[in-house]
């Protein structure tokens, strides 16, 4: 039996949204949100549409990345 074939990017469960992210890290969206001048672009966050509109792009951020900053700092 032939297996359908899998379209796209494997989802990866290390990068959430930032909603999901300050969640779990116990802080604020719009704090995740401020904290992206600090962070590191491709490391710690990645902008999923980066030819919209400034005020229109979305983020996902690294979970594990973002919480070690966090602790380290």
């Amino acid at each position: 039996m032939n297996k359908p074939k899998k379209r796209g990017r494997p989802i990866a469960i290390d990068w959430v949204s930032p909603e999901m992210a300050a969640a779990k890290l116990g802080l604020s969206r719009r704090a995740l949100l401020n904290l992206r001048p600090s962070l590191s672009r491709g490391l710690h966050y990645r902008c999923i549409n980066p030819k919209a509109a400034k005020n229109g792009r979305r983020y996902l951020f690294h979970l594990k990345r973002v919480d070690a900053f966090l602790t380290e700092g």
